[in-house]
């Protein structure tokens, strides 16, 4: 009865050049705050009675779970995928060092496909030991459901602070101003995400200790 977590991340990144003329001391100065947009995929989730638990067990590493005695009745897998799309702008003034901003992020962080429920096809729909175990699988996809809304908040809250600190970035060419923006959105966004899904990992484990499973095989007789 635990949970499985991959992330993947992809960036994709539109320049737009607008040089402008030498008269402006600060060709960057002013420039307004990014219209970030935070997408949060969440395809429905699929419920797999296929595996059994030699099946599930082999999932989880092929160990038997948390201590001799504990089979794996369920197992709940969600992979994640994050993409980046900065629109950034260019300025410069005369011949002079170029400057960059973003205009635009638009951060897509989610399920990258259905989440999916295991149940041991051992277990008899509308038994006891169904029930609960449904009942935990459920719970583990809730705190990931719940995560990803966490991951939004964060990741708006990152590229504020990192706008308000770092924006605009100045150097020697386009490119490489370019460049700086988005690995600074990127660094920002990876850093936000892998904070909370730090946090749901430990909310999920403290699910699956030795002591939880001692208090759920003592719930059902069936």
């Amino acid at each position: 009865m635990n949970s499985k977590t991959g992330a993947a991340l992809l960036l994709a990144t539109l320049a737009a050049g607008l040089p402008t003329g030498g008269a402006v001391a600060n060709p960057c100065a002013g420039a307004p705050p990014p219209t970030v947009i935070v997408n949060v995929p969440r395809p429905a989730v699929v419920y797999d009675r296929s595996k059994g638990v030699n099946d599930l067990t082999a999932m989880m590493g092929g160990t038997r779970v948390s201590g001799a005695g504990f089979i794996t009745l369920g197992v709940t897998s969600v992979d994640y995928a994050t993409s980046i799309r900065t629109n950034v702008q260019l300025r410069r003034q005369g011949s002079g060092p170029w400057c960059a901003y973003p205009i635009s992020v638009t951060v897509d962080h989610g399920f990258s496909s259905a989440p999916r429920i295991y149940i041991a096809k051992e277990l008899r729909e509308g038994t006891c030991k169904y029930d609960t175990t449904m009942e935990h699988e459920l719970r583990h996809l809730r705190i990931h459901e719940d995560g990803l809304w966490r991951a939004r908040t964060a990741i708006e809250n990152e590229i504020a602070a990192l706008v308000r600190l770092r924006m605009p970035i100045s150097g020697g060419s386009s490119d490489e101003v370019t460049q700086g923006v988005n690995d600074s959105v990127s660094g920002a966004v990876e850093s936000a995400a892998r904070a909370v899904a730090a946090v749901v990992k430990r909310e999920n484990d403290a699910m699956d200790t030795h002591e939880a499973y001692m208090a759920f095989s003592k719930l059902c007789q069936n």
